[in-house]
């Protein structure tokens, strides 16, 4: 082959060591592609046209030189210009965009939103992500305005983007580097909580282990399921414990109860495995039972699961319940245990009263609340007496420490007094209804004011609210509101005058319309739309409102902790007399001067924290 006929060689031999990668469409873009090819010529002195031609023919890949020849045909890439080429793939590749468009997309990109690269998108990696889509918004000298609006409306945090609001001066540089600081803040608390959470967690398993090695009944117990087995049991993952889920308000669409996940449903498990029959064949294996969200240990390959067995205790002793049962003519006293399967009773007792008796084998497995494997002996079929009930039952004897269990096998056949048997636990009391009405009727009088439904108001303290010297009085008149929600916002309204938070006036210089929001007990909380009237004419009060970190500061080494939720808190401050017609409330049934502070007003966050 002559040498003009081969594309590598025409127009000059390339440098021995000269290399760039080949153009791949889903690793970059084709115009920084040919910026990267620019650079290498530039690097190893390409100085004619046809050798750039021929290298850019060649490594541009074979779709886009289908491309290149399907856009200039029937005359080919191999006759053109490097330039003309390039110009081709530039109006192939990049048309002119919409504005209108590209604006549309930049202001509809959040972080970690499904046009970002991960979910776990950082601060940085979602301002360089706007940067690139305001290339085409043609935001001339707005653009750096336009970059930081965006980052803050956009941004996932509520904690950073409500410590940028606060700041009055707030340039693109200094809300990226709060935003990063208070980001690498988050993420850093967030590591140590949970280094000390995995912390605790192994010292709880390394205590537990040491309990349950010890011999009983002389076998070795094996010790529970270790750190590493722990899972959230919201949805599964063991990645986190079930406090840190973000599923904490799913609803499950198995039992459509809040807080969980399908997968991880305990009815739907329930369910799909149905309840065993007393008549049908032995007993394979039976579990743990889960209490609040404890994980159960396990079963052996090829066992199933059917059922739950007896748990550890914890209730004090007096709050135990008993049942004197006669086993084969010996009397017993068993404890009722309605989360155990079956009823067991330890060697101890077997070898005292019941030696005589041949035990048959049984192939169940027993596991213990603690998750701990429960050693059988044999099966006792003892012949049972209890109130008047004969019947033969299978009895586990078991090597254990443990006194008599009597389960859910045992309840389903014999007569039992419930009544007897919590009389004589202690928990139940005679009760005389005419005592109790007497002590309620004394407790409401007495702390009557804690028992008061109404809006409570503070006492010595009262909201000042301070106009601008150019302020005008603003009259809006008021909004139409909806005829469903008419008889809730009146009874609203009605509720706030008789309690003396708002007073029925004739005339006002001020006036602003009011926003019903609904809450959730389907009542209407009265705001005001003050941003249209007051908010504008006020000279805001300042005060340093708390953040999450500062709280949790300020805790640190406490041991108890308590909380109070005050019902419509900004109600109970009380206005100045002479700042009360600055509130006026404009309703469909005419004018309201508040005489507490309102929702709405710019300065009652920082007035309430003050």
């Amino acid at each position: 082959m002559a040498q003009q006929d081969n594309p590598q060689l025409a127009g000059g031999a390339p440098p021995p060591n000269f290399h760039i990668d080949a153009f791949h469409r889903m690793k970059i873009r084709r115009n920084r592609w040919v910026e990267r090819l620019i650079t290498a010529f530039a690097i190893y002195g390409f100085g004619t046209a046809e050798l750039r031609r021929n290298f850019l023919l060649h490594l541009m890949g074979p779709d886009t030189y289908e491309i290149a020849c399907d856009r200039v045909a029937p005359q080919s890439p191999r006759t053109m210009t490097y330039q003309a080429i390039i110009d081709v793939l530039e109006g192939h590749s990049n048309p002119q965009p919409l504005e209108i468009s590209e604006n549309f997309r930049f202001k509809c990109r959040k972080q970690g939103d499904k046009n970002a690269s991960s979910l776990d998108e950082t601060i940085d990696e979602y301002l360089t992500a706007l940067r690139r889509i305001a290339v085409t918004c043609n935001f001339g000298n707005y653009l750096e305005t336009a970059l930081r609006n965006q980052l803050v409306f956009g941004m996932k945090s509520n904690d950073i983007q409500a410590r940028l609001l606060e700041r009055l001066q707030l340039t693109l540089a200094d809300a990226r580097d709060v935003a990063v600081g208070m980001e690498l803040s988050l993420k850093g608390g967030a590591e140590i909580e949970g280094a000390y959470a995995k912390q605790e967690v192994h010292a709880l398993h390394h205590q537990q282990g040491k309990a349950q090695n010890k011999k009983v009944g002389g076998s070795s117990q094996s010790s529970g399921k270790p750190a590493t087995d722990l899972q959230c049991y919201r949805c599964g993952d063991k990645s986190h414990l079930a406090k840190k889920c973000r599923h904490l308000n799913t609803v499950c669409s198995y039992c459509k109860i809040k807080g969980h996940l399908e997968r991880v449903c305990m009815k739907k498990t329930t369910a799909n495995r149905g309840e065993p029959s007393r008549q049908g064949s032995k007993l394979n294996t039976a579990k743990a039972d889960v209490r609040e969200g404890r994980d159960a240990k396990k079963a052996s390959s090829g066992d199933v699961m059917v059922g739950e067995i007896c748990t550890v205790d914890s209730r004090p002793s007096d709050a135990k319940m008993w049942l004197p049962v006669n086993v084969c003519g010996v009397g017993l006293r068993f404890e009722v245990d309605t989360g155990s399967l079956v009823s067991i009773i330890n060697t101890q007792y077997y070898d005292k009263h019941f030696r005589n008796i041949k035990l048959r084998n049984s192939d169940l497995n027993l596991v213990s609340y603690c998750n701990t494997d429960i050693q059988i002996k044999g099966v006792l079929d003892a012949d049972v007496k209890c109130n008047g009930t004969r019947a033969r039952l299978p009895l586990y004897v078991v090597n254990s420490g443990k006194h008599p269990l009597l389960g859910r096998e045992w309840l389903k056949v014999l007569a039992v007094d419930w009544s007897s048997i919590l009389q004589s636990s202690g928990t139940v009391h005679a009760i005389n209804p005419l005592n109790i009405s007497n002590a309620l009727n004394k407790l409401f009088t007495t702390y009557i004011r804690v028992f008061d439904d109404s809006i409570g108001k503070i006492s010595s303290v009262q909201a000042r609210l301070t106009l601008k010297p150019t302020a005008t009085p603003v009259f809006l008149r008021a909004r139409k509101v909806p005829f469903n929600l008419k008889n809730a916002i009146d009874i609203e309204l009605d509720k706030l005058v008789t309690e003396g938070v708002l007073t029925k006036v004739d005339n006002s210089n001020w006036a602003t319309p009011i926003v019903p929001v609904k809450k959730s007990d389907n009542r209407f909380r009265i705001c005001g739309d003050y941003k249209q009237t007051v908010n504008p004419n006020l000279k805001v009060d300042q005060h340093p409102l708390p953040i999450a970190d500062e709280l949790f500061a300020s805790l640190a080494g406490g041991d108890k902790f308590s909380k109070i939720d005050l019902v419509q808190a900004y109600l109970q401050l009380e206005v100045a007399p002479e700042d009360r017609e600055i509130l006026t409330l404009n309703t469909h049934h005419g004018l309201y001067r508040p005489n507490r502070l309102m929702y709405g007003i710019a300065s009652a966050p920082a007035i309430w924290q003050r």
